[in-house]
């Protein structure tokens, strides 16, 4: 089995308490990494470098060769002075071979727009504008929370719509996430048979034992407490209650569920990943968030990443940190279904880090995810960088969208998203 890694975001400098208006500390910078700062950006805190997965080599197969059937060679009869001579019989010619059925074109739902760009795609999300296009309606965004990462991609105007990510669930792929955290308790998922059920049985009879607010992959089992603080962060940044203190999450009334797919460590490997998209599925969840990843993707990953969108599910992928010109996997599959998304700073600009979207047009977008404050371990807040932290803005927006409106189609809420997104 192939391990893999992905980015755990900047460094982790644990607050008690989160005050908007004290200046924000300088990041601790990784000495491991020193992405090139762009010309036009003021330097961006460094994230932790993601390890790439190296592909699964596909076999290739020397075609079959047709066979030829050799002519049957023709006598000459034996002429006859006083008959005609017999005309020799005509062969029928050879079976046609038969021809393999074509290969059905892989699962697409993206329609490529206008205003795509090479580096930033789409551009910077806008909620609002998102908003206004599924409900049919024009929303005005607010001005209260302009300093602040919801303020920058104009969530106010979804907010006051009534649209704050009720009934939707949105699946946390990473490192699983402190359920006990005053900030998110409340909206973490619970699956009520398990949690009222026997210990050490499946009672709801899906397959999995004990899986009361997730699943974690790595040990078959219902353990999906955090032991790295990532896929706390992230959750926080989706979830994080409306309670006047701490941080506020993109959809504060929306619920999240942890999916553990790698350790302490910031590892895992592509099998537990690819089992947690696919308890993702089975768990109702209507997003899947998945800060992480490297290389370029394998087939056995596009299949479990098709079987998920095809099943009507939004997928919000950080595009990676590793300055590329294009995203690695598993965003670069937004060419075909999910949104690929990177990171801005507090001014709109591309963070010298942010793998770029590159000259394929995809579903790609900016968010901000540069000293971004969220939820931690410990019942804390931490300040991280990365392409891991603007995923999920994207993925709690796309719960917005559903929560304004139950009815819309995955690939509506991801075509609402990029084709909303501001160039800036």
């Amino acid at each position: 089995i192939e391990t893999w890694a992905f980015n755990v975001g900047g460094a982790a400098l644990p607050l008690k308490v989160f005050d908007p208006a004290a200046p924000t500390p300088a990041p601790t910078a990784r000495p491991t990494l020193a992405p090139t700062p762009a010309q036009t950006l003021a330097p961006t805190p460094a994230p932790t470098p993601r390890p790439t997965l190296a592909p699964t080599p596909a076999p290739t197969l020397a075609p079959t060769p047709t066979p030829t059937v050799a002519p049957t060679p023709v006598s000459t009869p034996t002429p006859r002075p006083t008959v005609a001579p017999t005309p020799v019989p005509t062969q029928a010619p050879p079976a046609p071979v038969p021809t393999a059925a074509p290969t059905p074109a892989p699962f697409s739902r993206y329609v490529p727009a206008s205003g795509f760009s090479n580096t930033i795609g789409y551009g910077l999300v806008d909620a609002t504008a998102a908003g206004s296009q599924v409900l049919g309606r024009q929303l005005t965004d607010g001005t209260r929370f302009a300093a602040f990462p919801q303020g920058q991609m104009k969530c106010e105007g979804l907010w006051t719509a009534g649209a704050r990510g009720a009934g939707v669930t949105v699946a946390v792929i990473d490192s699983g996430i402190q359920t006990t955290h005053s900030d998110l308790a409340s909206n973490v998922w619970v699956n009520s048979a398990e949690k009222n059920g026997v210990s050490g049985r499946d009672d709801d009879g899906n397959g999995f034992i004990d899986d009361v607010n997730g699943w974690n992959t790595i040990l078959q089992s219902g353990a999906i407490q955090d032991d790295n603080g990532h896929g706390t962060h992230v959750a926080g940044t989706i979830a994080a209650l409306d309670n006047g203190v701490g941080v506020l999450g993109v959809a504060p009334q929306s619920k999240v569920v942890a999916i553990k797919v790698v350790g302490a460590d910031g590892s895992g490997t592509l099998s537990a990943f690819i089992s947690g998209i696919d308890y993702a599925v089975k768990s109702g969840a209507k997003v899947l968030n998945m800060s992480l990843g490297g290389g370029q993707g394998s087939a056995i990953e596009d299949q479990a990443l098709s079987a998920a969108a095809k099943a009507g599910v939004v997928l919000a992928m950080a595009s990676g940190n590793d300055a590329l010109l294009s995203p690695d996997s598993p965003a670069l599959y937004a060419s075909r279904y999910g949104l690929a998304v990177g990171a801005v700073n507090s001014s709109g600009a591309l963070a010298s880090f942010s793998n770029r979207s590159g000259f394929t047009s995809m579903g790609y977008v900016t968010a901000p995810g540069v000293d971004i404050v969220s939820t931690y371990l410990n019942g804390q807040y931490a300040r991280m960088s990365g392409t891991s932290m603007a995923s999920p803005h994207v993925a709690g927006l796309a719960a917005l969208l559903w929560s304004a409106r139950p009815t819309l189609t995955a690939a509506e809420v991801e075509a609402a998203i990029y084709q909303t997104a501001t160039r800036r």
